[in-house]
């Protein structure tokens, strides 16, 4: 089966030029700034991560809790989790954009978790997050294996399928992996 966006993109055409501006603009890493592009089938690959990576995330109610408040923020906005694997102190989601930027749809997860998790108290989280616009299907699956291998990458488990924090059992059930 082949590898498709959740729906087509119409073209890829202006997120090109956005990106060729960009880098235009921008002639050196130092200048760096996260791209935001007014689509809302933009697809983005983001991680974040805890503070000191400590495993805030290590039990059951805390992985569902991050799942729900996902799909919660993602679904009002219009957005859709597109594939996620939720590890210990770490988290990959593909994301398509929706109404909402994907740095206010990161901000308010991790607003609410740390609300949930530390009633108030400090903060769980770096402050910074890793964000990759996708740019084709070939960068859609090779983000998604990734995110999919995560879990046997830091050997949590010998095999995705054994992981219960991920997509990886959805796109099984739907064909894309068999």
């Amino acid at each position: 089966m082949d590898y498709i966006f959740p729906r087509p993109l119409r073209s890829w055409d202006p997120i090109k030029r956005e990106i060729k501006k960009w880098k235009t603009e921008s002639n050196s890493m130092a200048k760096y700034k996260h791209t935001h592009l007014d689509s809302p089938e933009v697809i983005y690959f983001l991680t974040y991560v805890t503070k000191n990576r400590h495993p805030y995330f290590d039990n059951r109610h805390a992985m569902r809790l991050q799942w729900s408040m996902w799909k919660s923020v993602l679904d009002k906005g219009g957005g859709c989790l597109f594939a996620y694997v939720f590890l210990r102190d770490h988290s990959h989601v593909l994301i398509k954009q929706g109404m909402n930027y994907y740095s206010d749809s990161i901000k308010m997860v991790k607003q609410h978790l740390n609300n949930k998790l530390l009633d108030h108290k400090g903060s769980i989280w770096q402050p910074k997050f890793w964000e990759h616009l996708i740019r084709d299907d070939v960068d859609l699956k090779k983000h998604t294996d990734y995110i999919h291998y995560n879990p046997v990458k830091h050997k949590y488990v010998s095999s995705p399928i054994d992981y219960p924090y991920s997509s990886f059992e959805q796109f099984v059930l739907r064909g894309v992996y068999t």
